[in-house]
């Protein structure tokens, strides 16, 4: 699913990534882990092809990033849903319609389901509410829910339980539970040691990014 090859990655003469080689299996899920400023971003942004390594190689389903062209990008990350820290709603559509809209690009008609999505992430009674009337927890939820609707193969989430409470992070997690039990591959930046331990008994793993290197924990939480 995904493979970096001794990938390396700079900002403004400083190095964040080096020589970082690394395999991640379809299905697998992995928490990404590290102080602030570390570059879990970093390895996020170089899987969903915000970012091109320096040197070195980032494959994602099987293509080399550097070779993707500009105008195919966009169909690779129809494969992927995204859950950034600032959520990226969009301020003129309500809750309902930002999450319809990954079907709606794909040409599909939204389902039923799209609404118990929403209620499950706790937006059941916000569908028609605009971003701007969210509190940042909720805007975060409704993240998520647009994020997954579309059941793509490939997850990534920076940060996704910052501005959420305990009992609505535990809910995301288990979400994130159960689409990897579905095959998903799920990819998750976080600091949050509650959250990882709301994974305990599945299969997940931890990547440590420190000092420009990635190194993988060798046993599931």
């Amino acid at each position: 699913m995904i493979e970096f090859e001794s990938a390396s990655v700079g900002y403004d003469g400083r190095v964040v990534l080096a020589d970082v080689s690394l395999t991640l299996e379809s299905g697998s899920l992995h928490f990404v882990t590290g102080r602030s400023g570390a570059g879990k971003t970093t390895v996020l942004r170089l899987i969903y092809l915000a970012l091109r390594p320096d040197s070195g190689a980032v494959r994602v389903f099987g293509r080399d990033t550097r070779e993707v062209p500009r105008r195919e990008e966009a169909a690779m990350r129809r494969r992927m849903g995204i859950v950034l820290q600032d959520c990226d709603l969009l301020d003129h559509m309500s809750v309902m319609e930002n999450i319809e809209l990954p079907h709606r690009v794909a040409g599909r008609q939204p389902g039923p389901e799209l609404k118990e999505l929403a209620a499950w992430v706790g937006l059941g009674k916000r569908l028609d509410a605009r971003p701007a009337q969210l509190s940042a927890g909720e805007r975060q939820r409704a993240a998520l829910a647009r994020a997954v609707a579309a059941s793509p193969d490939l997850i990534i989430a920076d940060e996704p339980t910052g501005n959420v409470d305990a009992e609505a992070a535990a809910r995301i997690m288990s979400l994130f539970v159960e689409l990897n039990k579905l095959g998903k591959t799920v990819l998750i930046a976080t600091h949050d040691l509650n959250l990882m331990r709301a994974a305990q008994g599945s299969r997940a793993r931890v990547l440590k990014v420190e000092g420009g290197r990635v190194s993988r924990s060798g046993t599931p939480l």
